[in-house]
This record gives C-alpha cells, sequence and structure tokens, in this order.
C-alpha cells in the first residue's frame, strides 16, 4: 500500500461536487439514521470528472463526559471501518479526509501516523491456504491522505514511521497465524536470527531444548518435540 499527503483542496472540491450531485445531503443522511455514531457510515455516490466516485461518510463518535477530546482509539475504529467498507465497494483507491488532530488533543503527525497503521492492520489477511482467490476480495492500493498539512517532512516521516509499525504488527500477526507444522519454534528462530543480524543493536538469545527443560518449561520443549526432532524453541530479543 502507498500514501501520499496533500492539502485538501481537490477533496473539498470533491466534497462539493457531491453535495451539489445529492443537494439534500443532511436529508439523506436523516433518512439513512446516520447521526455520526462511531464506525456507523453511509456511502454517497458522486461523478466526479465524468467518473462515478464514493463518497464514504464514517461516524467517530463524540466526547465522553468529562474528556476535554475525543478518545484517539475512536479515530483508530473509523478508520477500520473506512478500510472495510472500501472492501466491500471494491475500491482500490482512496482520498481520506484527516480531521483536525485538536479534536484528539493530539498533533496532526501523531494523528497521521495512526491512520497508516490502522489503514495496513485492518488491511491484513492471513490467506496462505485460501483456494479460493475470489474470497481475497479487493485490497486497497494507494491512499491519499487529505488535511490541513502544511509539513510535508513531517508528514513523510509520520508515514513512513506508521508504515514500519504496521509493518511489524502484520509480519507477526503473519508468524503467529501460521499453522505450527509449517512455522516450527526452529523456524522462528531462525527468523528471529535473520532479523537480529539486519539489526547491529539487537541482541537475541536462542535456548535449545535441554536449556528449556532446565528452566521449568518441560511442556514448550514437549509441544515443539512433536513438530521436530531438533529443537531450539525459545528464543529471547
Amino acid at each position: 500500500m502507498s500514501f501520499c499527503s496533500k492539502k485538501d483542496l481537490n477533496f473539498l472540491n470533491h466534497c462539493k461536487n457531491c453535495q451539489r450531485n445529492i443537494s439534500k445531503l443532511p436529508e439523506l443522511f436523516k433518512h439513512e439514521g446516520f447521526t455520526g455514531k462511531l464506525k456507523s457510515s453511509v456511502t454517497v455516490p458522486a461523478v466526479v470528472h465524468n467518473k462515478v466516485a464514493n463518497c464514504l461518510f464514517v461516524g467517530m463518535g463524540k466526547k465522553h463526559t468529562g474528556q476535554k477530546s475525543i478518545e484517539i482509539e475512536q479515530f483508530r475504529r473509523a478508520v477500520g471501518t473506512v478500510v472495510r467498507q472500501t472492501a466491500s465497494l471494491k475500491t482500490t483507491s482512496l482520498a481520506l479526509r484527516l480531521p483536525s488532530a485538536k479534536l484528539f488533543g493530539c498533533t496532526t503527525d501523531y494523528l497521521i501516523k495512526q491512520a497508516v497503521i490502522i489503514l495496513n492492520m485492518a488491511s491484513y489477511q492471513f490467506a496462505d491456504f485460501w483456494t479460493d482467490k475470489e474470497r481475497k476480495g479487493t485490497q486497497l492500493i494507494e491512499v491519499m491522505l487529505c488535511g490541513d498539512i502544511k509539513d510535508k517532512k513531517m508528514a513523510q516521516h509520520a508515514i513512513d514511521e506508521g508504515q514500519c509499525i504496521a509493518d511489524a504488527v502484520n509480519n507477526t500477526r503473519y508468524l503467529i497465524d501460521m499453522p505450527p507444522s509449517s512455522m516450527t519454534p526452529t523456524d522462528l528462530a531462525n527468523k528471529a536470527t535473520a532479523i537480529a543480524k539486519k539489526h547491529k543493536d539487537l541482541k537475541l538469545t536462542i535456548f535449545n531444548e535441554k536449556e528449556i527443560i532446565k528452566m521449568g518449561m518441560g511442556g514448550l520443549a514437549g509441544v515443539a518435540r512433536v513438530l521436530i526432532k531438533s529443537v531450539n524453541c525459545y528464543f529471547r530479543i
């Protein structure tokens, strides 16, 4: 998934086009029962540059009693809803209008980073053993982050950091999702070793079967022994 940041002039024009095409947008929201409730959504088709585009409105909820700002987790959940809805619309590209960071009591770069993390995490699928190719559905390929982004260097740094965190999370989820027969403790230790070699400041310690039993983790060694003959089944980073 590729990201880019851009000031929202074009996005605002698209919203105006949407409103012109559907002159009674508030009435439509009322008809659909859309009030901005957390994770609620409504899709409005519009014609932009002679092409049909879907304008997706997703609720982020409201501030809880006694709080000065909306919780950032509500934004994260709303972004997750965006990903699920775009998948149902078979959309490969998305222009995401970022709300003001002030609503959440955070900085713009933090908001951008969270958006990138959730866009990637919500798009994750473990499909290695799926035989039905259509089950994978449509995946987002390109995302444009729109908003009042004045410092593009800062925005790009936030995008890169968010992408790095999301990749780490999704790669870990992938290893966890693999069946034991395809990802033995030794395989996992080997992957950890490969990662440690790429990062000189990362220390890695691998324990063999005898060391694991000595530490009182015989159950772990017993489970691993069923999978492989030679066990190096525990590592510490």
